[in-house]
């Protein structure tokens, strides 16, 4: 997770629809090979999902 966090370039999205139902979703990363998924407020983020738990992404 350490390196992701250093190396992530990639644009904060919106979301349409996301499969995951016990995790609140407040911002979202798009890092190119997955998306980054955390709080807004803090810099630590709850965890990496493939882009294929995302329905539709929809850049800021």
């Amino acid at each position: 997770m350490t390196n992701l966090l250093n190396s992530m370039k990639g644009e904060i999205v919106t979301i349409e629809s996301i499969t995951l139902e016990s995790l609140p979703v407040v911002r979202i990363l798009d890092v190119g090979e997955g998306i980054v998924i955390g709080e807004s407020q803090v810099a630590d983020f709850i965890d990496v999902f493939s882009t294929c738990a995302i329905t539709r992404i929809i850049p800021q």
